[in-house]
């Protein structure tokens, strides 16, 4: 009995060293899973995968086709862990346009360690977004955190669009994906300073410009602002594409004089004698007799100056890859404005209705003599009726802008654009 009892023990005891060594093992092989899952590395179990990527051959000819799959993502998750105890994948976007974050979530079934997950930048996105995944378990906690990715937008330039619509930003690098010129499509970019890195660069007869119809002249009393700065480096580049990077016109003269009106006319003169009393100056009056004190019309304002035309603006292409790639140029230089002609002088005063002669011409030498008497002039006096103002000068034009000079690396071809 004795020695049944000493066996019993010795049973439990192996049974409970193997219970610790087992718990240990456990609690080993937990920690350097959770290891292995809090992982910043790039070469993680999630893949992000471009649906447009996976289209072998895509071309101007096939590109329409496949519209459809730009901007759409797909991420594989793929955790080859025996102990892997994740129950959804969670992927969030940096914040859109308008500050809101976009969570994009899907579960793992029972007991899978795979799944996919489909992601979409939208408009509402900035051309950069930065995705950030993680996976929870049942009770929510985190067991896994990726490393952030950056995804770059593809644009679709259709009909006609301003850079403003597509959330490029001057006078900075701007990275995007594809960029597909739609047939007969404008993009107009204004007199901004614009430097894009594309994947790939396809354009359908589009084209890029600086103004708009509405835009083509300054505006008033403004000169013309420079084309565009713009450089784009794509991988590759086909299609044909026109640039019309043309300055602006400058802006109408701001008016010195309203068009059209002349200067003041002068002041007309009356009959000698008015206001005088005594029969001397009465009998003057009775002849009618103009007085000497019309005035000269006043001189004509300077018409004022036209505004300056802006610079013609300059692009740079570089294709990395020898490409099927053409450009038309039809830049020029802005127009300046013209002058506003000077204006024109007021009219001579002249006489007043009461006024029936201006010289004492038709009286005989006599009657002359005693009529100048009366008036206090000589028998040969001659009333003036003032002089028209001086015509104002012309405004002077605004000057046409530089012409600037544009290239096209194509692989190690360069073509150069001149005006």
């Amino acid at each position: 009995m004795k020695n049944l009892f000493i066996f019993i023990i010795l049973i439990q005891f192996a049974s409970c060293g193997k219970d610790q060594n087992n718990s240990k093992n456990t609690q080993s092989h937990t920690l350097s899973h959770q290891e292995s899952l809090f992982s910043n590395s790039e070469d993680g179990p999630l893949k992000f995968i471009k649906k447009i990527d996976l289209i072998d051959s895509l071309t101007k000819d096939s590109i329409s086709s496949y519209e459809h799959l730009f901007n759409k993502y797909i991420i594989n998750a793929d955790f080859n862990q025996p102990a892997f105890n994740g129950e959804k994948l969670i992927c969030e976007k940096s914040k859109n346009v308008h500050g809101v974050v976009e969570v994009f979530e899907e579960a793992f079934e029972l007991g899978a360690s795979k799944l996919s997950l489909d992601i979409e930048l939208t408009e509402e996105d900035n051309i950069e977004v930065t995705v950030q995944c993680r996976v929870e378990d049942f009770n929510d906690r985190v067991v896994f955190i990726q490393k952030p990715t950056k995804l770059f937008k593809d644009l679709i330039i259709m009909e006609d669009r301003k850079l403003s619509d597509l959330g490029l930003k001057s006078n900075k690098l701007n990275r995007v994906g594809i960029i597909f010129f739609k047939d007969q499509s404008s993009l107009f970019i204004g007199s901004q300073s614009l430097s894009i890195l594309a994947e790939k660069l396809i354009s359908l007869n589009g084209s890029i410009k600086t103004f708009t119809e509405k835009e083509i002249s300054a505006d008033l009393g403004q000169p013309g602002k420079k084309g565009a700065d713009l450089q784009i480096v794509s991988d590759i580049m086909e299609g044909e594409i026109t640039m019309e990077l043309s300055g602006q016109n400058g802006g109408s003269y701001i008016p010195s004089y309203p068009d059209g009106s002349s200067a003041n006319k002068g002041k007309p003169a009356d009959i000698l004698g008015r206001g005088v009393r005594g029969s001397r100056a009465r009998k003057c009056r009775d002849i009618s007799l103009a007085s000497n004190t019309a005035t000269n019309g006043e001189n004509g304002v300077d018409g004022a100056v036209g505004f300056n035309g802006g610079d013609m603006g300059v692009f740079s292409f570089t294709s990395k890859s020898k490409s099927d790639f053409q450009i038309s140029s039809h830049g020029r230089p802005g127009l300046g404005s013209q002058g506003q002609i000077g204006q024109e002088g007021g009219l001579p005063g002249g006489f007043l209705p009461t006024v029936r002669r201006t010289s004492l011409q038709g009286y005989d030498e006599q009657s002359r003599a005693i009529r100048a008497h009366q008036c206090g002039v000589k028998p040969d006096y001659q009333a003036s009726p003032g002089r028209a103002g001086n015509k104002g000068r012309d405004g002077s034009s605004g000057k046409p802008g530089e012409r600037k000079l544009s290239i096209f690396k194509n692989g190690e071809q360069i073509e150069i654009f001149q005006y």
